[in-house]
């Protein structure tokens, strides 16, 4: 894969522990606080 393929945005959020967490392991919490910043941020 090339690096220079990958939108800025996304590598951002391929190196935030806490997206990681939630992707790979998601708790009712954490769920929560995702789907109420995808609200707020739809633009990230």
């Amino acid at each position: 894969m090339h690096s220079d393929r990958i939108p800025e945005s996304t590598k951002q959020w391929l190196q935030n522990e806490d997206f990681i967490l939630w992707c790979l392991a998601p708790t009712q919490e954490s769920e929560e606080w995702w789907v109420n910043y995808q609200k707020e941020r739809p633009e990230d």
